[in-house]
């Protein structure tokens, strides 16, 4: 009922639900509302008190309201309000206060719901919030809607859950989430144990092409457990310790590709953080699924690209696998300088091998804390094969070369480092002489001079990518 003369309305009812759909209606209550509204040409808006009389026997399978085993108070709705009338507040099971607000103008429609819940058990309940929520909606000219609300679980003035959702007519769609997770147990995620702050969004869309395309992504950051808020930093940023990026295109019911990529970030303070990045394809092989992981770094551009051509050219799994290695170690190049040398037979003497490290900027000598107990690899013949060797502490170097037939293995009889701070590998009487002219923070550039009574000798370029605690794989991923 409203008065227009001092603009006061008040309504009342009782309302029941099945919650678990066994034909009880467990879920009753009696509300009573009261307030004052507002009504313009160009919107209204109604802010007023909720006394609830509740009864909650049971927790609802399928619409989930907090059990509390309570029943009413009171026969009717009637008495209820009657009871509240006379100023006797003993029947109330929760008081709440809501402002709700529309608005229209050219461009758009809007709807919010202010709610305040207060803890009704006080004796000045209005001085005791418990929780806070605010619902807005949009509805745009062109048919576009979003939605945005907003969870204050202690009404402190700090919003600890914030969900959007918009839409278009076209069929696109953008949703975000920034919340608490709680994660100690790992029931969440296995990667982290541990409980974090979260945000993450998903797009979806029709991309150029005319595909399905989802786009989804967030980062995790550190949760200060008291507030359920997220901890900033001097500069009032997020303190971001993981992020993740994917992309997943609907080709066809039988063919859906997805690129996934993720950075780990370490902070200062917390053990558990790291430094890491990775990647990953998923797509569809001689009508198998399969996973190409990049787990050691990001060093391919653009890793989609690169499988998607390689599958077109009707390579096996396997030979598409050695390229994406092989790739990925080329990918290291981005980090330091590359130098051409080729020389071969006679002009190939220490004296030119000197020569050419000097023109290719000198050496950047290698030390025992950068071979020893290392792997470092190669691209080889244009990536259809990947060699590797691993330089452990008094062991005879062990090769390994991957090819799509198998895995070659070969010893050589030592390693070591020279005076100068070349890698010197030796065989019989053959010796491989390996020298850096450009180091990054992922591998070095090197000359690379081959020597001996039977062979022809040879100075040629070459790179090498360092394998220090890095998986890979000797197959890509098939599920």
């Amino acid at each position: 009922m409203e008065d227009s003369s001092d603009s006061s309305f008040y309504s009342y009812g009782t309302y029941q639900a099945d919650l678990n759909f066994d034909k009880s209606f467990t879920f009753i209550n009696h509300a009573y509302d009261v307030g004052t509204f507002s009504d313009t040409e160009s919107g209204s808006s109604r802010t007023f008190e909720r006394y609830l009389d509740e009864q909650i026997l049971e927790q609802g399978d399928h619409i989930i309201a907090e059990y509390t085993g309570i029943e009413l108070d009171y026969d009717t709705a009637e008495e209820f309000v009657a009871a509240i009338k006379a100023e006797d507040y003993s029947g109330i099971d929760s008081l709440q206060k809501l402002t709700e607000t529309s608005k229209e103008t050219s461009e758009y429609m809007y709807d919010s719901r202010h709610l305040t819940i207060y803890d009704h058990t006080q004796a000045s309940p209005k001085d005791f919030a418990t929780y806070i929520e605010l619902r807005e909606y949009w509805q745009n000219s062109d048919g576009s809607t979003e939605e945005v609300i907003s969870s204050d679980w202690e009404a402190d003035g700090s919003y600890n859950r914030v969900v959007s959702n918009a839409s278009t007519l076209d069929g696109e769609s953008y949703a975000t989430t920034e919340e608490p997770v709680w994660n100690w147990d790992g029931s969440v995620s296995d990667e982290y144990q541990l409980n974090y702050w979260q945000a993450s969004y998903v797009e979806k869309s029709t991309n150029a092409d005319g595909y399905k395309e989802t786009i989804s992504g967030g980062e995790k950051a550190i949760l200060n457990e008291d507030t359920a808020m997220p901890v900033t930093n001097d500069d009032d940023e997020l303190m971001v310790f993981n992020d993740w990026l994917e992309t997943t295109v609907v080709y066809s019911d039988d063919d859906v590709r997805v690129h996934t990529m993720w950075n780990h970030y370490p902070l200062d303070g917390y053990e558990f953080t790291r430094e890491e990045s990775g990647q990953k394809y998923q797509t569809t092989v001689n009508d198998e699924l399969v996973t190409f992981p990049e787990y050691w770094g990001q060093f391919i551009d653009d890793l989609s690209t690169v499988v998607d051509e390689l599958v077109d050219e009707d390579l096996g799994k396997q030979a598409i696998w050695l390229r994406v290695i092989g790739e990925s170690i080329r990918g290291t190049q981005h980090d330091y300088d590359y130098c051409e040398v080729d020389i071969i037979g006679d002009g190939a003497t220490a004296a030119a091998f000197s020569t050419a490290l000097t023109q290719c900027g000198g050496t950047q000598a290698f030390t025992s804390d950068d071979l020893t107990d290392s792997t470092i690899m190669r691209r080889k013949n244009s990536g259809t094969e990947v060699r590797y060797w691993t330089l452990n502490e008094g062991e005879p170097p062990l090769q390994e070369t991957w090819t799509v037939d198998g895995i070659k293995q070969g010893e050589w009889d030592s390693w070591s480092i020279n005076d100068d701070g070349h890698l010197v590998l030796q065989v019989g009487d053959f010796t491989r002489v390996i020298a850096a002219y450009s180091k990054g923070e992922y591998g070095a550039g090197v000359l690379v001079f081959d020597s001996g009574e039977s062979d022809e000798s040879e100075i040629w370029s070459t790179y090498f990518a360092g394998k220090d605690d890095a998986y890979i794989p000797e197959t890509p991923i098939t599920e």
